[in-house]
């Protein structure tokens, strides 16, 4: 297809094009003022092997995942409910959380989301502390030079807003209508099999066109 045909294609269809965005622009846009604002604070967790030994810092590089898992455990989401005496489900709770690894640096970061940053970042650290208690209890018996430790030496940091803002919303359903809209057009063009120009008539009876008579217009 040449340039023209796409500009024939705008003009005629144009209007799916300007709908579809002007759909997607508002149906985002209403998500993004109706949607319950979240607050993300971390904790990191630090794996500390007890002495310098090359075997027990690769073991514990290789334990970073288990551990990570080990810290989004429903028992443990239970404990923070009740100590902060929160309205909220264990298993709810636990969907808020999310852990993460930072190999090279020995470190779980554990995130929290919540609609109130306090308590986003008060569940975080009553989360974090708790893993390192029964962390140490569940390893208490292991020889004390191969053991590896989880420390949390800093706070949890201050909750920040987390997840797409409004304006990021918009500009998706923008560009998303934007998109759809030119795909319908070019898709309702391609399924359209009417002959509309004198080059769709050449294609269509292989003959040049030797003439064409004018549209009868309201003068006539």
């Amino acid at each position: 297809m040449l340039f023209k045909d796409y500009w024939r294609i705008l003009r005629r269809r144009g209007w799916i094009i300007v709908l579809a965005t002007v759909i997607g622009l508002v149906g985002m846009l209403g998500v993004g003022l109706l949607q319950t604002p979240k607050y993300r604070s971390t904790i990191r967790l630090f794996v500390v092997p007890a002495r310098p030994d090359y075997n027990l810092f690769l073991a514990g590089k290789n334990m970073l995942s288990q551990i990570a898992l080990e810290v989004r455990n429903p028992s443990l989401a239970e404990k923070v409910v009740e100590q902060l005496r929160l309205d909220v489900p264990p298993l709810a709770l636990l969907g808020r959380a999310r852990s993460s690894v930072e190999e090279d640096k020995y470190i779980i970061n554990l995130s929290v989301d919540d609609p109130d940053p306090q308590t986003a970042q008060a569940i975080a650290s009553a989360w974090g502390q708790l893993f390192v208690e029964d962390y140490a209890a569940k390893n208490a018996d292991l020889d004390r030079r191969d053991r590896l430790d989880v420390l949390t030496p800093d706070p949890a940091w201050p909750a920040a807003p987390s997840g797409l803002k409004t304006w990021q919303l918009a500009l998706v359903g923008l560009l998303g209508g934007i998109l759809l809209g030119l795909l319908a057009a070019l898709a309702l063009e391609f399924l359209d099999d009417t002959l509309k120009t004198t080059e769709d008539v050449e294609r269509f009876v292989g003959l040049p066109t030797l003439g064409a008579i004018p549209a009868k217009t309201g003068n006539q």
